[in-house]
């Protein structure tokens, strides 16, 4: 699944938590927004190790 895929995947859900029937619209307002957060937050390396936190 890419990026993007996941993104609407994770709009679609949030739009069902918090409206009782949310339209397409809402569903792509909250796309973008979730984009704009993303790109704020910048690429994740594509090299990355897991890490763990103890």
């Amino acid at each position: 699944m890419t990026k993007t895929e996941e993104l609407l995947r994770e709009a679609r859900e949030i739009a069902w938590r918090a409206f009782p029937d949310p339209t397409q619209e809402t569903v792509m307002h909250l796309f973008a927004r979730l984009c704009d957060e993303q790109d704020l937050c910048g690429p994740e390396p594509a090299s990355a190790e897991p890490v763990t936190v103890h």
